[in-house]
């Protein structure tokens, strides 16, 4: 055990081998298995699409309002499905990997020289290396331990859009923390400060998210101060912005790059990374397992357009946009 307390990263390095940690794996195949289901719940619950059974009503006012500050429970929420090592929330897990990414090799190798060979066995764990893409056997077993957690019966959306309205807090997730995440990069939190502090394009982007906002009192002040003094342009903006959806390109194509982004900046949290590339080949193995399909029909770019796509989209809040000590 003395190369454990001597210098754990080797260890790291040598557990992985050529492949990537197995829990950034297991993040990345979730994450590639979802767009079409990021596709359906954000048009029922922003661009008005008809979802398979009538939303049930918001809570009222003042108690929707004061969700924007629930930042923890909507974490929780966006990552309730992960597979995470035992006891740790989802939470807990994001905290630890930001931590992780801010600290160096060396500074790694001197927290874990402190352990016991047991505590370090456990944190490696997550760490074994496994092929990414994973091979079509591997990534099947997967996809079914994920539908069986999703569903005791297999992957079923309609039950999952239902659970998550079933609360006020999963009702403003999914209506609200959740899309401005996806559409606008962005936390809902952060919108609502911009917006009462006169950002006019902070204004815009969440009255055409959340009609709702404009009873915060903060931004109902500045809606009237627009609205009484400001240029006509300014009014027919906050006007529009109030009987309007996002305005975001939101297809099949985008929304497959921007999760190919977050897959990137994802490894960045576990100090490694993946190519361009390599994750559109994980997009296409997963279409191969289900479907039969050679790849996935709805990634429209290519080589250099899809890389260059991918890495404009490393945008994601809270993330790393590059490699620690890049």
């Amino acid at each position: 055990m003395s190369e454990h307390i001597s210098d754990p990263s080797i260890l790291i390095d040598r557990l992985r081998g050529d492949g990537q940690p197995w829990l950034l794996v297991r993040q990345a195949v979730e994450i590639a298995a979802s767009p079409d289901m990021v596709r359906e719940f954000v048009g029922y619950t922003v661009f008005g699409e008809t979802p398979p059974r009538p939303l049930p009503d918001r809570p009222p006012t003042n108690q929707w309002l004061a969700m924007y500050r629930g930042h923890r429970i909507m974490q929780d929420c966006l990552t309730a499905h992960m597979s995470l090592p035992e006891g740790l929330t989802a939470s807990g897990f994001l905290d630890v990997l930001r931590e992780g990414a801010r600290m160096s090799r060396e500074e790694v190798a001197e927290e874990l020289s402190e352990w016991t060979p047991e505590e370090i066995q456990e944190f490696l764990r997550p760490f074994i290396g496994v092929p990414f893409p994973p091979d079509d056997a591997t990534l099947r077993a997967m996809l079914n331990d994920l539908e069986a957690q999703t569903t005791p019966d297999g992957p079923d959306e309609e039950s999952m859009l239902d659970e998550l309205m079933a609360s006020p807090a999963g009702q403003f997730f999914a209506r609200v923390w959740w899309p401005c995440w996806i559409l606008y990069r962005d936390y809902p939190p952060r919108l609502l400060r911009a917006a009462r502090l006169g950002d006019l394009d902070a204004l815009d982007r969440l009255l055409r998210l959340d009609k709702h906002a404009v009873g915060d009192p903060g931004v109902s002040r500045v809606v009237a101060d627009i609205m009484s003094s400001a240029p006509m342009s300014d009014r027919k903006r906050i006007t529009s912005a109030l009987s309007g959806r996002p305005k975001v390109k939101f297809t099949d194509s985008n929304i497959r790059a921007g999760l190919a982004a977050l897959i990137s900046q994802l490894a960045f949290l576990f100090h490694t990374s993946v190519t361009a590339p390599e994750i559109q080949a994980l997009f296409d193995a997963l279409e191969r397992v289900r479907t039969g399909a050679p790849s996935d029909p709805k990634i429209t770019a290519a080589g250099e357009t899809w890389s260059k796509a991918v890495q404009r989209g490393r945008t994601w809040p809270s993330l790393p946009t590059k490699l620690p000590g890049q």
